[in-house]
This record gives C-alpha cells, sequence and structure tokens, in this order.
C-alpha cells in the first residue's frame, strides 16, 4: 500500500481485501469443479496452481509501467 498515493490507500486495502475474501471463497468451489473433471484432488489443485502462476506471469507487465508523477494541488 505504501506505493499508492495517499488519496487511493483505502480503495486499495478494500479492493486487495475484497478479493481476497472473494478467492476464499470461490476457491471450495473451483476446486470442486476441478476435481470432478480431472478426478484427482492433487490434479486439481496442480491445475489451479499452474493456472495462478500463468496469471501472474500475465500480470506482470502491469507491475512495470512507468507511473505518472504525483501532482499536488493547493488550495
Amino acid at each position: 500500500m505504501s506505493k499508492l498515493q495517499y488519496a487511493n490507500r483505502g480503495r486499495g486495502t478494500g479492493l486487495w481485501t475484497a478479493s481476497f475474501f472473494l478467492g476464499q471463497f470461490l476457491r471450495p468451489f473451483t476446486l470442486t469443479a476441478l476435481q470432478s473433471t480431472t478426478g484427482l484432488r492433487t490434479a486439481a489443485v496442480s491445475t489451479l496452481g499452474f493456472a495462478s502462476v500463468v496469471m501472474a506471469a500475465a500480470l506482470l507487465p502491469l507491475l512495470r509501467r512507468p507511473t505518472a508523477p504525483h501532482r499536488t494541488t493547493r488550495a
């Protein structure tokens, strides 16, 4: 959160918390569906792990975007 502008830290914290708990909620449903597809729990967990690594690699370029300089205006 330290990389976010002060005005956006609440929004960033809320988005992180929401995505964390949404993942906690959806994980059992996803693993159950994958287990019924693959037939094994270990294969389902491996598939979910591989999908997570692929998604992280796909999103990595977004971390390296140049950011605009922070401007403050005083009234």
